[in-house]
């Protein structure tokens, strides 16, 4: 078993990327916390335009999460996040 916060804890770095891994977009502004739990976050399209603008990026391209068009990728945030997902039928629950 992963227990993100329990791996992270201690280490502010170490925090950070569990953070940048373990959240997750939402359609609302600002943030909140994560449906994953054990501290995760999830993060609107103002956290990831400043984010963008902050570090002068065009976009952030993701990993992690089954996207809801079920197509293996899905575009969010005004275009400024791509989530990809390249395990087909994950766990052999998702059907794609």
């Amino acid at each position: 078993d992963c227990d993100p916060k329990e791996t992270a804890s201690g280490d502010p770095a170490l925090r950070l990327l569990v953070d940048a891994l373990w959240s997750d977009p939402q359609d609302a502004p600002g943030a909140a916390a994560g449906a994953r739990g054990n501290g995760t976050a999830t993060f609107g399209p103002d956290v990831t335009k400043d984010f963008v603008g902050r570090n002068g990026l065009e976009m952030v391209i993701r990993s992690h999460q089954v996207p809801s068009t079920n197509r293996g990728f899905e575009i969010l945030h005004d275009g400024l996040l791509v989530t990809v997902f390249s395990a087909s039928n994950y766990c052999g629950l998702q059907g794609n």
